[in-house]
Order: structure tokens, then sequence, then C-alpha cells
């Protein structure tokens, strides 16, 4: 086994709040600023969505190359979004007063566009940009009082250093919320009154390899070990027995393999992170020893899940296969399979409507080793079942 340890911890996702409230949310928060002017500057200034925003500031961005905005919406003031349901049914509410996307501005005729009470907060989505090429999605809901909501995938460039104190841990985190605060309030006319703050980070490292992708050794007893760490660590004991929903998958083997420890129901009782801000996460194990960190409340807690595994790592038997000798051939297997005739250079994949035929034929009715062979000759992924298989075909023609 590979002993040495990750000193990093990747953060993935997390939601921030910038200008965050000094306490709990006023019921009737003051109104600081005019959602409707504010759904018209940006109108004005990005007329063709689309754009990529940067900040006009001199601040120095390490981690944000910009902002993708696709649309922008204007909606009725309340908590439940554009598109919202009733309460007590299934029915869908249009909250939408104006929505401003690539094919333009509309306004929605069923409320009065003009008057500024209608607009109760602005809701932008599109794609965050980050330095080291990486690009995820961005949600980002705003208040009349200045209170930005921030929901989006981190870059791999904030990481973690579980070795130094929590108080400097997160600077590359804090550091890239402040670029991506920095655009924002620009493009916004928001001003900054309060530190960002926080509601959940997600984070992930390994627990006794730093090799990557095929390389990683794979244990041989996880099922075992699944169940010793949570006997041998004390802060363990917090959580649920580990449950492995792949041991109920029935005709054939998951995707995903992994174990997940869930806290005890009387430790989930304060989920708002302002009155338990270190609530426990949930973990996931899987057999890599690849660890992930969800719904953490803070920097310290995902450090603490950090420390709790790695203790674990060297107070449980964990084994590994060795790694494969690639002049080695493999042991051919004896079970005997129907030989299948795959087809030439010369077959014929096409598109007939919403179907898909290869040589004349449906696409399910065919054999799924030729599905699969078929597949993997387009350089697809040929895992799974074969209408999922033939749905991928589909959608690359």
């Amino acid at each position: 086994m590979n002993n040495k340890q990750p000193t990093l911890i990747t953060t993935t996702l997390f939601n921030a709040i910038l200008n965050p409230y000094p306490g709990i949310r006023p019921k009737n928060p003051e109104r600081i600023y005019n959602i409707k002017k504010m759904f018209e500057k940006i109108v004005l200034e990005h007329p063709s969505l689309p754009e990529r925003v940067e900040s006009s500031t001199s601040i120095n961005r390490t981690f944000v190359d910009s902002i993708e905005i696709t649309e922008v919406y204007a909606c009725l003031p309340g908590g439940r979004g554009c598109i919202g349901k009733e309460r007590m049914g299934r029915k869908l509410l249009d909250r939408q007063v104006a929505r401003f996307n690539a094919r333009g501005l509309k306004t929605n005729p069923r409320h009065n566009s003009n008057n500024p009470e209608k607009y109760g907060f602005l809701q932008l989505i599109g794609h965050i940009h980050y330095k080291d090429g990486k690009t995820n999605k961005i949600n980002i809901p705003v208040e009349p009082s200045g209170v930005v909501g921030l929901r989006t995938g981190a870059s791999s460039l904030a990481l973690i250093d579980p070795g130094r104190n929590n108080n400097s841990a997160g600077n590359n985190l804090m550091r890239m919320v402040k670029e991506i605060q920095s655009i924002l309030f620009n493009m916004l006319g928001i001003r900054e009154v309060a530190q960002p703050k926080f509601g959940m980070i997600n984070g992930m490292f390994n627990i006794y390899t730093d090799k990557k992708g095929k390389e990683r050794p794979r244990m041989t007893r996880f099922v075992q070990v699944v169940r010793d760490i949570r006997k041998t660590t004390p802060m363990l004991q917090h959580y649920q027995k580990p449950s492995m929903p792949w041991l109920r998958v029935q005709q054939g083997v998951p995707a995903v393999m992994k174990a997940i420890y869930k806290p005890l129901p009387e430790e989930q009782k304060h989920k708002n992170y302002r009155r338990d801000i270190d609530a426990l996460p949930t973990l996931t194990l899987s057999p890599y020893g690849h660890v992930e960190i969800m719904g953490a409340k803070s920097i310290a807690s995902i450090i603490r899940a950090y420390n709790m595994f790695n203790q674990s790592a060297r107070q449980v038997d964990v084994t590994v296969n060795q790694l494969p000798n690639k002049n080695i051939q493999p042991i051919k297997k004896t079970r005997q399979r129907r030989a299948i005739h795959f087809p030439n250079s010369s077959m014929i994949v096409m598109k007939r409507g919403r179907q898909l035929f290869i040589n004349n034929k449906l696409c399910e009715t065919l054999p799924k080793p030729v599905v699969t062979r078929i597949a993997s000759d387009y350089g697809i992924p040929s895992r799974g079942t074969k209408a999922t298989v033939c749905e991928r075909l589909f959608s690359i023609l």
C-alpha cells in the first residue's frame, strides 16, 4: 500500500452569501436597491447574451477568468423562484415578470412590468470560467437588500491545506469568492457592506494514495474496511451505519461503488448554518480510498473529516491490489459465449426521425455486443443498457 499522504483537499462545490445579514434573515428586509432599475441596467450595458463579464476594478485575479451570463430573470417578491409550486399542490406558478436571454427581452403580460413593486429579486444564470480552464454552472439570486447568493462549482486551484490553522486554510477559497464578488458587484451596481459567508462546501481527498486515475490501487476488503472504520473512529459514532447501495443492485455491477456515512438524526436537527456552523457533513468512501465531504458548513468541519479518515487509515487493515504487470498476459475467461459477427467498415449508421438505424435495423433490436462494439468504434462510453448506448450514439450523429 502507498502510505504517502496527500496534503491538500480539493474543493468541488460551494454555496456562499455575499453581503450576508448580521444575524437571522429578517422577515421584511429593507429594500436598498431598486430591482427594476438593476434589471434595466443589465439589459442596457449587456445588450446581447450570452456575454462574458470581467471586473473593471484593479483587483488582481488569481482564480477567476470571467463570468458568462446567459439568462437574467426578474421575479415577483418571495423566495420560491420565478417558477414555483403551490404550497399544498402541484400546480406551477408563473412568477416571472421579465426575462432577458439570447432571444432578447420579454415581459410577462400577466404582470405589470412597469411597476417597480413587482420586481422582487433577480436571478442570474450562466457559467463561471476559471484560470485553470475549468468551467462550472453558476446560479445567482439577488435581493433588493443587496444580499447576493452564489451557487457554483469551485476551481481546482482553490485547495485547502489541512496542515495549516483553520483561519488560513480557506484563504484560497475565500479569495476566489472575493474575485467573483468583484465582478458581480460591478455589474449589478452593489456595494460591499459585509464579508462573504459560506453556507455549504463540498471537498474531496484520498486517504492512502496520491496516484491518479487508473494508477490508483484498489482495496481488496472494501466492505470490511467500511465497517471497521466506523468501529475504530470515535467521531463516526455520531453517524448512522454506513449504507452501501450498490449491494442492493441486481443484474449487473453499478457504475459507482461507494459507502455513504450520514449523521444520526439527532445530529441533523440544526441544519441552519446560522445556528450550527459546524454541523456534521455527509461522507462517502470509495474502494480506491477516495473520500467526498458533502454539505460541510465550514473549513474546520472539512479539516476534521480529513483528520478523522487519515487516522482511521492508520488503524484499519487496508490492503490493496497490486497494480497489474503489463508484461503478464491476462488469463482468458473460460465462459463460452455465442459468437457475434460485427459489421464491417461499410456499415451504415443513420437517423430516421427520432430513431437510430444501423444497416437498416433499429438499434435496440441488435445484439448488445454489436451495439457496444459500434459505440467503442465511435469513441463513446459503451457501459449501461442497450437503450442507453443507442441514445448516446443517436446524440452524436
